[in-house]
């Protein structure tokens, strides 16, 4: 049976790339980018909230994100999830949620906004809608 574990998001990049090496020299990039999502406060309001996502590239791709993104930049990442669990300084269990960056592009402003109201022509509006929706059960 094959499986699949793809993420895509259009975003906006939260602080420039920490490039590093891993132990075996491999050159690892990470940074956050930011979303933006609709939802509703407890009393039915609609509201617009930033949702954080932790990005990690490795190889050339950490080494040309690091060179050619900064804070700001508006970023379109293909990748896949990864999970790690880890615990905390009183030893509790925690999971960490990463995305892999397997390919990049930098986006201009004008492509941005329209990237983003092509997503919302294709249904990722009513999508969205759908999930605001007071049928949910919590």
């Amino acid at each position: 049976m094959k499986t699949l574990s793809k993420v895509t998001i259009l975003g906006i990049v939260g602080n420039d790339p920490n490039l590093k090496q891993a132990q075996s020299g491999l050159p690892v990039a990470s940074f956050p980018v930011a979303t933006m999502t609709k939802k509703k406060d407890p009393n039915g309001e609609p509201f617009e909230a930033t949702l954080w996502h932790n990005v990690v590239c490795f190889g050339k791709t950490a080494e040309n994100i690091s060179k050619t993104v900064t804070k700001g930049s508006k970023i379109f990442i293909d990748g896949a999830l990864d999970y790690q669990e880890y615990k905390d300084s009183q030893g509790t269990s925690k999971i960490a949620t990463k995305i892999i960056c397997n390919d990049f592009s930098v986006v201009s402003k004008s492509e941005y906004k329209q990237s983003q109201e092509q997503l919302e022509s294709r249904g990722n509006k009513r999508h969205t809608d759908d999930f605001l929706s007071d049928d949910i059960p919590f």
